[in-house]
């Protein structure tokens, strides 16, 4: 099977690449009126952040009507509104004259888009099928979107094409992994929004990209391939590949960027949250960014290890630099470790847990008042200096307060400097290593159980979407991402240790 479908791939011909194109004019003058917004703002108000901050608010909307299914009346949340309604106002109360020069623009083209109770994208989407393929409704389609659609959007479209079996809807990241050959493959959006993979890996006898008319549609010949041949051949591997322009090509006066891109809203988002200027310094963890689906993203720690799974269904732990893309990684939706502890109370220390738990509380309360006694940075100092705890410094310090820090690398200097006597110090080192134990057979049982939940269904919706968000049976009121990485950023950088090992949405 696997032979026949790459086979097909690299054999079929002719394959035919066309361009079907939407036009709005409602969704048109939207987006013209924020283009003119930011015009007016670089020349008149490039020092007021809250104007760019309203702009960036806007395109992060647009983005949402030129991405979704959905009737454009039912697209933006009642919190999405109030935000925009509440910073719309600030600028009516601040920039009068910006207000109604070019604001209410905006607002006039936003009323009139949201009125609408219908999708031009859609209605698109599902007259090209129907006029490409009624006549045979055995046919075998990709639908490839590099958001990965939800299950209201994917019924909007099985409603309105039943008599068509055979749809399988994927994002771009997850179609390049899967190795069948179609009929035809509908992209959704223009080839400049996709990447190059989807016009040198032909997976079908038929490509259709769809997009609204105020893209920059136009396909670009690279130079290498015009020099090859002028005959509309789009990779060296195919003989037979034409690219079909769309019917009426009208100079284009208005275009707009494509979307806002992951790396740009992260770069926004990290600048919202004043992470280099405004937290405590000492609270910084060096992390590595991981891209997934949906424009979200997770800062992992770079000493940390991540609960993943393999496509065959297998929960691992992975150090972060052996992590790739592609892999699917774990996600608890509260505290991980807190799960842990846990379950290695409740399975492995059983009636042990209070006293042990008691006796990791008590030196912990001890460090705490050295460190009010000293202040934070003479409490590292003097540990550092007088008791030789080489590993003392502020940022340590204060993690071996945390509950989750079970046994720090020189807990028996620590105590020593706490005043414990050397049979206290034995009992609490003894105690120590009985909980890291138990914690480590909990992270095992953990995973066992995890293994257990995951069906066929899961690794599938996964494979089509890159995510997926279930309730645990084994553990109460707990909640699992299990994610797709699409990218990972290795450059280091430092942020607030509480926004660590969190998925955050970009957009």
């Amino acid at each position: 099977m696997l032979i026949s479908e790459i086979d097909k791939i690299y054999n079929t011909k002719p394959i035919n690449i066309e361009l079907e194109e939407i036009e709005s004019k409602t969704l048109s003058t939207f987006l013209k009126s924020i283009n003119a917004l930011k015009l007016e703002i670089d020349l008149n108000y490039s020092d007021y952040n809250i104007l760019e901050e309203i702009h960036f608010f806007l395109r992060k909307i647009s983005n949402k009507f030129t991405t979704n299914f959905f009737n454009y009346d039912l697209i933006l949340s009642d919190e999405e509104k109030n935000f925009l309604k509440k910073h719309l106002e600030e600028v009516k109360n601040s920039f009068n004259a910006l207000y109604k020069d070019k604001v209410l623009d905006i607002l006039t083209s936003l009323k009139e888009l949201m009125t609408l109770k219908s999708n031009f994208m859609t209605e698109k989407v599902i007259s090209v099928i129907v006029d490409n393929f009624k006549k045979s409704s055995k046919f075998k389609l990709a639908f490839v979107t590099r958001r990965a659609i939800t299950f209201d959007e994917k019924m909007i479209f099985e409603k309105h094409l039943m008599d068509f079996k055979k749809i399988n809807f994927f994002t771009e990241n997850g179609f390049r992994s899967d190795i069948n050959f179609y009929d035809c493959v509908v992209y959704i959006g223009s080839p400049r929004y996709f990447s190059e993979y989807t016009i040198n890996t032909l997976k079908s006898k038929k490509v259709i990209f769809i997009a609204y008319n105020f893209f920059d549609n136009k396909f670009v010949h690279s130079e290498p391939l015009k020099k090859i041949n002028q005959k509309n051949t789009l990779s060296t591997i195919y003989d037979e590949v034409y690219f079909k322009e769309p019917k009426k090509q009208q100079q284009k006066n208005f275009l707009v960027p494509e979307p806002l891109t992951s790396k740009k809203m992260l770069e926004k988002f990290l600048n919202n949250t004043k992470e280099d200027s405004q937290i405590d310094k000492t609270d910084l963890s060096e992390i590595i960014t991981t891209y997934f689906e949906n424009d979200r993203c997770m800062f992992v720690p770079t000493n940390a290890k991540i609960k993943t799974l393999s496509w065959d269904g297998k929960v691992n732990y992975t150090a972060v630099n052996d992590l790739e893309e592609d892999t699917f990684i774990i996600i608890r939706n509260k505290s991980d470790s807190k799960l842990i502890g846990e379950i290695a109370d409740e399975f492995y220390l059983k009636e042990k847990t209070l006293e042990y738990r008691n006796l990791q509380s008590e030196w912990k309360s001890k460090l705490k008042k050295l460190i009010i006694n000293h202040g934070l940075k003479d409490a590292a100092r003097l540990l550092k200096s007088e008791f030789k705890i080489n590993s003392s410094n502020v940022s340590s310090i204060k993690n071996w307060i945390k509950e989750e820090s079970i046994q720090p690398r020189e807990l028996e200097g620590i105590l020593r400097a706490l005043d414990y006597k050397a049979i206290e110090i034995k009992k609490i080192l003894t105690v120590t290593s009985e909980i890291m134990n138990a914690h480590r057979q909990s992270g095992r049982l953990i995973s066992e159980k995890l293994m257990k939940e995951i069906s066929p269904t899961v690794i599938n919706e996964l494979k089509e979407k890159g995510y997926h968000t279930f309730n645990s049976k084994e553990f109460s009121n707990v909640t699992f991402n299990i994610e797709r990485i699409i990218y990972i950023e290795r450059d280091t950088r430092y942020i607030s240790s509480s926004n660590t090992m969190k998925v955050h949405n970009l957009l």
